[in-house]
């Protein structure tokens, strides 16, 4: 395997964009060339975003606060060397003595998060019209879930959260449920001086109203679908 692979950038609104978008060019240009180099790629890719000024990688999730950490990096005057790079092999080595940290959410509160935002909100996916309308059922939009590959290269946002975090070189596992407390660790652990964690695209429901979207049955079919999310971070319905 080499870090020969296609990789995008996705730029962040907190920051001068063109600046990102340069810095990680070159990144990816580094990471592009490092097969040449005794630097052993990472097993498959993943979005990223690194400061070598406080010395962190963090594994970039959906649906878990990463607007509000963008917007405590900003307040705090964070460089972000590589923004995002996306779907990048990057080299684990180099990066092994920086904090590493990710955060991960209730599979089926993170599903009816990604439904209300990206198909009744918007049609994130570009469905048809007429399939537009019939995604706005929950049960169809899990029939659609259910046809993807969920561990390869499908969107972000309902890919199994394990498939996104190097779960061999993360430090740190933060949970959505205690958002608060946890940005407050990676607060204490950066030594950032702007210590208030901001609030960004908070959600109008409660931690657990996401069990009143579900019945009986397609509870258990999100069980199935994210039983390894599920089973490895300790979550329950």
């Amino acid at each position: 395997m080499t870090l020969s692979h296609t990789i995008k950038t996705i730029p962040d609104n907190n920051y001068n964009s063109s600046a990102l978008d340069k810095k990680s060019r070159w990144y990816q240009k580094f990471w592009g060339h490092c097969h040449r180099l005794p630097l052993l790629p990472s097993d498959k890719p993943y979005d990223v975003t690194i400061s070598e000024q406080f010395r962190f990688i963090w594994f970039r999730n959906y649906k878990v606060g990463s607007r509000s950490l963008l917007k405590l990096f900003s307040e705090n005057q964070v460089v972000l060397d590589a923004a995002q790079p996306y779907q990048c092999y990057y080299p684990p080595k180099l990066y092994r003595d920086y904090f590493s940290f990710a955060f991960v959410r209730n599979p089926w509160d993170r599903l009816i998060s990604c439904w209300h935002n990206k198909v009744l909100k918007n049609n994130h996916f570009q469905f048809s019209e007429s399939e537009w309308e019939k995604m706005k059922d929950l049960d169809n939009f899990l029939d659609f879930i259910q046809k993807k590959k969920l561990s390869g290269n499908t969107d972000g946002h309902i890919r199994l959260q394990s498939s996104l975090i190097d779960l061999n070189q993360i430090q740190f596992l933060g949970r959505f449920e205690s958002f608060q407390k946890d940005a407050g660790y990676i607060i204490q652990k950066l030594q950032f001086q702007h210590r208030i964690v901001p609030v960004r695209n908070q959600s109008e429901r409660s931690s657990t109203q996401y069990q009143l979207y579900y019945t009986s049955e397609n509870a258990e079919k999100v069980a199935r679908l994210y039983e390894k999310d599920i089973r490895m971070f300790g979550y329950t319905f």
